[in-house]
């Protein structure tokens, strides 16, 4: 379910959108708390974290000049 959701959000705001990456970021608790899948969590928690910099520094790049 979560992975069609994140499939989803995909289509709709892109892949490197900031709503995508918590998404993401939430996919890879559930795998590392609930289900034990600690090497699927790291690559979801890496993917996420690479998101939130994308928008962080080039997303936001006119916050940053202010």
């Amino acid at each position: 379910m979560h992975l069609k959701a994140i499939a989803i959000k995909e289509q709709l705001l892109g892949v490197e959108d900031y709503e995508v990456g918590l998404s993401i970021g939430h996919l890879a608790s559930l795998y590392n708390y609930h289900m034990k899948k600690y090497k699927k969590a790291e690559q979801l928690y890496l993917r996420s974290i690479a998101i939130s910099e994308y928008c962080l520094y080039v997303c936001r790049q006119d916050i940053v000049l202010l």
